[in-house]
């Protein structure tokens, strides 16, 4: 899901559409709004489809929330479909891909786009928004030794206007489009950046990867970047501006293993580690990258539990504790700035949270809506 105050936009799990849940209200009530492709989805697309197939794997395209942006003054939910046109005699199907665009505000599909890209979509999904150019990621699966394509689409003409072969888009951010690249001259794939709205290469890193590498949000001007390959795995925190490493304290140093970091949208980011003397949760200042505080790990003398972090907004810091094997783990609120206990029994843990609700796993595929207090 992608949320947007009280509203949710997400895939319907009943089949080929982008659907609008009102989480203010009854989220077991009809969509708030919907649109679905004008195309025709492929064989095997829908869940009765899969269902007969003997697979609940989601269609590659819905494996990530839609993009939401505004463009020309008019909120835009924006989501990606595979579509096919059927051949007849010796003439082949034809696979396209459709981009569906949902006005949030009238509640119904703005346009719908088509692109014939002759790509194997395995990997299917909208990178991100940036301007009026949307990020859109295609191709294999570089687990199986197959590059993707990353195109950048503008979405007044809806015409692609770049192209970047062997590159995978992982996130857009202040006129970035970050990813991995294949290193042609040493193996593996470097991190890169390209202008969002030329496709240009801004910058190349020297965080390398001998198989995949995974980058994502630390602050508004620095990436969280993970990096795998020949049984090898390393993290660091990159430099949006440059794609230099920023030297971190906690990150590098010997068996701590940083797991993810997470950023409240406010003033600091969160990260979880595993090290020698068990779990480590430390916050830091996001602007300077400071350390502020942590909690666990070889300094620790306390003997507090560590909270698994869930997730952070507005200085405040999710997460669960376990108090024994047999026991469920229990949710807890810790205070960002100070690391003390802000609330010991709020009810829940949320993964995904805004100023208006929070979202619990609930099995399934399904999720528990907590509402906002005050």
């Amino acid at each position: 899901m992608t949320l947007d105050g009280t509203r949710a936009y997400t895939y319907d799990p009943e089949g080929g559409a982008l659907v609008v849940v009102d989480l203010a209200s009854s989220p077991t009530e009809e969509y708030a709004a919907q649109a679905e492709p004008e195309g025709t989805l492929p064989e095997g697309y829908l869940p009765a489809q899969r269902d007969r197939a003997n697979t609940a794997v989601p269609p590659s395209c819905e494996r990530r929330g839609p993009a939401l942006t505004t463009v020309a003054g008019k909120r835009l939910a924006l989501a990606l479909f595979p579509i096919v046109e059927e051949g007849r005699g010796t003439t082949p199907d034809n696979k396209a891909l459709e981009l569906v665009a949902l006005d949030t505000a009238a509640g119904e599909a703005a346009w719908h786009a088509r692109f014939d890209l002759d790509e194997d979509t395995v990997t299917c999904h909208i990178a991100g928004v940036s301007g009026n150019t949307a990020v859109v990621v295609l191709g294999g699966d570089r687990e199986f030794g197959v590059a993707q394509t990353t195109y950048g689409i503008d979405l007044v003409t809806r015409k692609v206007v770049w192209r970047q072969e062997n590159f995978d888009a992982q996130l857009v951010l202040g006129g970035h489009v970050v990813g991995g690249a294949a290193d042609a001259e040493n193996g593996g794939v470097v991190l890169t950046s390209h202008d969002a709205r030329s496709g240009r290469r801004q910058w190349t890193s020297s965080v390398r990867a001998g198989w995949q590498l995974e980058a994502s949000v630390w602050s508004p001007g620095r990436l969280f970047v993970s990096s795998t390959g020949a049984g090898v795995s390393d993290t660091a925190v990159v430099k949006l501006a440059d794609g230099g490493v920023h030297d971190m304290a906690g990150f590098g140093e010997r068996l701590v293993d940083v797991d993810r970091c997470v950023y409240d949208e406010q003033a600091r980011t969160f990260c979880m580690a595993a090290t020698t003397e068990g779990a480590e949760l430390t916050a830091y200042d996001a602007d300077s990258g400071r350390r502020l505080w942590r909690v666990g790990g070889p300094s620790d003398t306390t003997g507090r539990l560590v909270p698994s972090l869930t997730a952070a907004y507005h200085g405040a810091v999710y997460g669960t504790v376990r108090r024994g094997d047999e026991e469920p783990p229990e949710p807890v609120v810790m205070d960002g700035a100070t690391g003390e206990d802000k609330e010991t029994s709020p009810g829940a843990a949320p993964w995904r949270v805004n100023g208006y609700v929070g979202l619990v796993p609930a099995g399934d595929h399904s999720v528990a809506v907590y509402l906002a207090v005050g």
